[in-house]
C-alpha cells in the first residue's frame, strides 16, 4: 500500500474534519501541502511539512488522539469493534 486515508468523523467518531493521511516512504515525495507557508519551505521532512498549514481549526487534528484513546478504552479496542461490525453484518444478512 502506498497511500492510507481516511475521513476520522466518519470512521473513528472524532469531529468533522479530522482525518489521516499515511504515505509510504518511497512515495512521500509526490504529496504537498495545499498551503504553503514559511513553516514548510523546500526540504521539510514530510511530516513536519504538514503540521502547520495556516491558520485553520486545529481542534479536530487534535482531538484525533482522544477518539483513538475512546476508540481503545472504553469500546474495548480495534479488535472488538472489528468483531461486533462483522457480527452486525453477519445478522443483517440473515
Amino acid at each position: 500500500v502506498d497511500f492510507y486515508v481516511m475521513d476520522g468523523h466518519k470512521w473513528f467518531m472524532s469531529p468533522k474534519g479530522s482525518g489521516l493521511l499515511w504515505a509510504a516512504p518511497a512515495v512521500q515525495d509526490l504529496l504537498v501541502p495545499d498551503v504553503i507557508s514559511s513553516e514548510n519551505a523546500p526540504g521539510t521532512p514530510f511530516q513536519e511539512a504538514f503540521h502547520y498549514v495556516g491558520t485553520r481549526d486545529y481542534g479536530p487534528w487534535c482531538a484525533m488522539a482522544d477518539a483513538v484513546d475512546f476508540r481503545r478504552q472504553r469500546l474495548g479496542g480495534e479488535r472488538r469493534i472489528t468483531s461486533y461490525l462483522h457480527e452486525l453484518a453477519t445478522y443483517a444478512h440473515r
